[in-house]
């Protein structure tokens, strides 16, 4: 299982605990089954013949398909799961246009995954099932050692196969071996492993007489010992446009020939004159005589048409005609968007693989397997190892204090409008940290709103909530929340209205208001409220002061005035009072409302936490915690909004005084010290929770639970919505 160990620093935990057992989350157990029938797939063709390929394929995406549903963000691959019902529909019956859909599955299914984990599993898997087909075709137990009836220019020779049916398959999983080797471990060779490994590449190849195999082990080699030479600069980026401008040559080429390539096979094997024949005959064996007959036999269409002649033997041509204009189009997006994205993220030995790709196609076919055209390395290996993944997210470049520490952090399961570049925690760590939002972070912060942060098992977390949830330190290394909870260096108690910045200013003047403006106010009482799941005491309060004042409600919730207000604040300031319930009466569960309605310049009619006057100045708001009956409580709010004199005592008293807690919490820099102390420790240091023994195994207790409720959500969630709606009905 050494596979699935991962460095620290890269992924830093292990599948395996300290006891040897194996560890893997629900999720993870489905990709690896799905990714083993991807490898049965891809040698059992080529080795064994066409053995139950496309039932294992179904198989293996239907592995794909599970593994996608128990993601954590498995709400934006529901377009995935379409085109995998598609893709079951149409895969007995035309398997080979199934293959970008496919790969899209392949590639989505193990967006959490560590991508040099799987590109190391089908590494040392392809050595393995490589050294073993040799040796049994050496015993003349599988195949044969070599071929002596391979037709080329005229006459039988023989060309080695190694235990493969054809050289050429040889040739490329020769090929994508040392493909793989350069992905995983060129910046680590030392200066005269490439001559040796020339040599132990070119020697087989040779013998198997590949020239398009030799020309691109030529390429990958001398590739990979120039991008060692090149930096991150202006070097890196003369690269890219190089690149891009050898792809465009080397596809246009074949293109160019087929269409103006008006040569023939010579007889007795003498070379053709003119240009194109000697390149057809010496390099290309007979292949652009192939896509000539294709051009002027064949017609293109969107979808293809299978049946196309003598195109096989070229792999742009072959998909252009029998897998379609629109396959075609697909994979040409697909490389150079794999091309930019590896540019992007400076990876260069995915740069060179996309380069190597671009390369083999021109002479190599496509077949319906992934296993002769290097979809599956262009694919699988490079864009997941860039963690691109179709993500819709718009990652911000680093910002923050440019002479200070580098952070690495992401933001996992926070509401949906969440501004990565500006909000509470990023305005307190860019004064001091340069901040990059990353892919792979260091540092997580998480808050309550989905389970996005399973895929960062590697991270430091830090949980925030603005629910009314208790932290769960086994899940989670740090944790700010409502609760009055006294736990080391690993918690500080941060309440929601914190980080309400421009109302927090708002109300720390409210009782510097002047008095005609506050008497001018005539309306008495207002809410806004728009969910209707919330402790009944909020519906009980609203209908008994409507019997005795009116009480305006701008919220979806019992909505009076006409529809929602788009200004919370602005309609607010039109009354004395306004009604600021928390959905739950627990200790310390002290949101945004009560924050909001002093902003106003209201005198809140708080409901809520019964620890509200620790925080703010029981002087300057309604406490109905304080009434035996709701219709004492409404009798008191009647006559604050009717008498002058007391409405004008609590305006005037200040939201906070140095007593109270929020006063505090209220200061800018309220939570600086707790955050830099966390990123001013070595990561090993911060990372608090036990990933060890039972500690990990609760982890992945907690990871399948997740997994059940996701699947359990696509029923309830909808259900749930409906119930909301008809309550809403019923209320208006």
């Amino acid at each position: 299982m050494s596979f699935l160990k991962v460095e620290r620093g890269n992924r830093k935990n292990t599948f395996l605990t300290d006891d040897n057992s194996i560890m893997l989350s629900a999720s993870d157990i489905f990709f690896w089954l799905g990714i083993m029938c991807e490898f049965i797939v891809n040698f059992s063709g080529i080795l064994f013949g066409n053995y139950h390929e496309q039932l294992i394929t179904v198989i293996g995406m239907g592995f794909f398909a599970v593994k996608i549903m128990l993601s954590a963000d498995y709400k934006k691959d529901i377009p995935v799961i379409a085109l995998l019902i598609l893709y079951g529909l149409i895969c007995f019956r035309v398997q080979d246009s199934a293959l970008i859909l496919r790969v899209i599955l392949v590639l989505v299914a193990g967006r959490d995954q560590d991508a040099r984990q799987v590109i190391k599993f089908f590494f040392y898997g392809t050595a393995i099932v490589m050294i073993i087909a040799a040796v049994m075709s050496a015993m003349g137990l599988h195949n044969t050692l070599y071929n002596e009836q391979v037709y080329r220019h005229g006459d039988f020779q023989r060309r080695y196969t190694f235990g493969f049916y054809q050289p050429n398959g040889f040739a490329f999983y020769w090929f994508r071996l040392l493909a793989m080797c350069i992905f995983l471990y060129n910046k680590k060779f030392k200066w005269w492993v490439y001559p040796i490994v020339a040599v132990g590449v070119i020697i087989p190849s040779l013998l198997c007489d590949s020239k398009m195999g030799m020309l691109i082990t030529i390429l990958l080699l001398v590739g990979s010992i120039v991008i060692r030479l090149i930096g991150e600069g202006k070097l890196l980026k003369l690269f890219y446009a190089l690149g891009n401008v050898y792809m465009v040559a080397v596809i246009s080429f074949i293109y160019i020939a087929m269409v103006f390539f008006n040569g023939y096979f010579a007889p007795d094997g003498d070379t053709p004159a003119g240009f194109w024949e000697p390149l057809d005959f010496y390099l290309f064996n007979g292949r652009l005589e192939f896509a000539r007959r294709a051009f002027y036999s064949n017609t293109i269409t969107l979808f293809g048409h299978h049946k196309g002649i003598m195109t096989v033997e070229t792999g742009y041509v072959s998909g252009l005609y029998e897998y379609g204009l629109i396959f075609m189009i697909l994979f040409l997006i697909m490389m150079f968007y794999l091309f930019y994205s590896m540019y992007k993220r400076k990876n260069k030995e995915g740069m060179l693989l996309i380069l190597c790709t671009a390369t083999y196609c021109v002479a190599e076919p496509f077949i319906g397997y992934i296993n002769k055209n290097l979809i599956l390395m262009a694919g699988i290996g490079t864009l997941m190892t860039t963690s691109v993944y179709f993500s819709k997210e718009n990652k911000p470049e680093p910002f923050g204090n440019p002479d200070g520490k580098k952070i690495k952090i992401a933001f996992a399961d926070f509401w949906k409008d969440l501004d990565l570049k500006d909000n509470y925690i990023v305005n307190i760590l860019k004064k001091k940290y340069l901040i990059e939002i990353s892919d792979t972070p260091d540092y997580c912060f998480c808050s309550c709103f989905g389970n996005e942060h399973l895929k960062y098992r590697d991270a430091v977390k830090i949980f925030f909530t603005g629910e009314n949830i208790v932290p769960d330190f086994n899940e989670y290394d740090y944790a700010m929340g409502f609760s009055y909870i006294d736990f080391e260096d690993r918690y500080l108690r941060l309440p929601l209205y914190a980080m309400y910045d421009t109302a927090i200013e708002k109300a720390k003047e409210k009782h510097k208001l002047d008095e005609k403006t506050l008497l001018a106010k005539k309306k008495a009482c207002a809410v806004v409220v728009s969910n209707p799941d919330a402790a009944g005491i909020r519906d009980n309060i609203i209908d008994e002061l409507a019997k005795v004042m009116d009480v305006a409600s701008g919220g979806r919730y019992k909505n009076n005035v006409g529809g929602p207000v788009k200004d919370k604040l602005g309609f607010l300031e039109n009354y004395r009072l306004s009604l600021a319930f928390e959905n739950s009466d627990n200790n310390g569960y002290t949101t945004e409302k009560i924050l909001e309605a002093f902003a106003a310049g209201t005198i809140p009619v708080y409901w809520g936490s019964k620890d509200i006057k620790k925080e703010f100045n029981p002087e300057a708001f309604i406490d109905v915690n304080d009434f035996d009956s709701v219709e004492s409580a409404v009798k008191y709010i009647k006559s604050v909004a009717e008498d002058d004199n007391a409405y004008l005592n609590m305006m005037k008293a200040p939201m906070v005084t140095p007593e109270q807690e929020a006063y505090n919490i209220l200061k800018e820099d309220y939570a600086e010290k707790f955050l830099c102390d966390i990123f001013e420790s070595d990561k090993e240091k911060a990372f608090r929770r036990n990933n060890k023994y039972a500690g990990r195994r609760y982890q992945l207790r907690r990871e399948h639970a997740y997994q059940m409720v996701r699947i359990t959500d696509l029923i309830n969630k909808p259900l749930h919505t409906i119930n909301k709606i008809i309550i809403q009905k019923k209320t208006k």
